[in-house]
């Protein structure tokens, strides 16, 4: 069933009855178009008011104590009130909720309805079924974060989702076996699942990827492998990650790894020396041409080196995502 148009409109009823306000879709865009043929481009959105949010509490705070997860608080307003729900049950164990600092228009949320006192690393094989109906039926493309790849909540188990075509799936692909494919020029190594049941083929490689030893002390004694996730027209990407993202100003995810890069904003600002005092104390306008003035200054190559220096190289001794793969 294509719920695409009916998505918009749960989408506006319900983003309107939880208050988000006009300006948070008062975004900026810039789409970088590499100088060479066939590489992935990178779609720049910036949205101040997004920028301007409080910032996630830190995992210390929030193992274990359900009631200082923002996300508990939003389960729990479904539950009881239930006006902050799209798709109301649709999707369940999920909840379908608005982000309340959206990218853009149509920025939602697939939140597990319990909270548990662990990351989440490997998700439930019906879970991840669940979250490629969804794409299938919405076409709200679902990217996923875990703890160590920019994950602000990681012990609550949760998926963005939003209505827009992630550049990574404009890039040619060529198919290694059976329902596998690869993309043919990519920063880093990665797999493709495009097979009748893509959520079984990614069950298992996530399974067997954290059978791996990670380079990073931290994750080698949690027995952890970070990766990131994109469930994207039927298909769903996955990319180990080495060098880990936690969530912090320019720092990067699943949006910036397949293409929908979001400025570092609060970074650059410090880098220029402003200071959240000054950014405070600035017009909007003044903010506005700010902004653009960051986003013209970033160039192709910045994206893609930056993302290249936190993957998997594809000549790594340390991993060899094809040899996790069951053909």
């Amino acid at each position: 069933m294509n719920k695409a148009n009916e998505f918009a409109m749960q989408y506006m009823k319900v983003a309107q009855a939880i208050g988000i306000q006009p300006q948070a879709y008062d975004v900026h865009m810039r789409r970088l178009v590499p100088t060479n043929f066939g590489e992935m481009s990178y779609l720049m959105i910036c949205n101040i008011f997004k920028e301007n949010r409080p910032r996630a509490q830190t995992k210390q705070q929030t193992i274990g104590q359900q009631p200082a997860c923002g996300l508990c608080k939003d389960v729990d307003r479904a539950k009881t009130k239930g006006d902050n729900v799209m798709f109301n049950g649709e999707y369940a164990p999920f909840v379908v909720l608005p982000n309340l600092f959206p990218f853009d228009f149509g920025h939602v949320m697939l939140v597990d309805t319990e909270h548990s006192d662990s990351y989440y690393y490997v998700p439930a094989r019906e879970k991840l079924e669940t979250i490629v109906r969804f794409e299938a039926e919405t076409g709200a493309r679902a990217w996923r974060n875990i703890y160590g790849t920019n994950s602000s909540i990681p012990n609550h188990e949760h998926t963005h989702a939003m209505q827009v075509q992630f550049p990574v799936e404009l890039v040619e692909t060529k198919q290694i076996a059976n329902g596998i494919e690869e993309l043919v020029s990519f920063p880093g190594q990665h797999i493709v699942f495009s097979g009748e049941n893509p959520a079984a083929d990614a069950y298992d490689f996530i399974t067997s990827l954290q059978k791996e030893k990670h380079p990073n002390e931290e994750m080698r004694n949690q027995e952890l492998f970070p990766y990131v996730t994109l469930v994207a027209d039927g298909k769903i990407y996955i990319t180990p990650v080495r060098a880990l993202q936690y969530s912090r100003p320019g720092n990067s995810g699943a949006g910036e790894v397949f293409g929908v890069y979001a400025t570092p904003v609060k970074k650059k600002l410090l880098d220029n020396g402003i200071t959240d005092e000054k950014w405070s104390s600035m017009s909007a306008e003044e903010r506005t041409n700010t902004i653009l003035q960051i986003q013209a200054s970033i160039t192709h190559r910045e994206i893609w080196d930056s993302i290249a220096s936190i993957l998997f190289p594809h000549d790594s001794s340390e991993l060899n995502v094809k040899k996790l793969v069951k053909a």
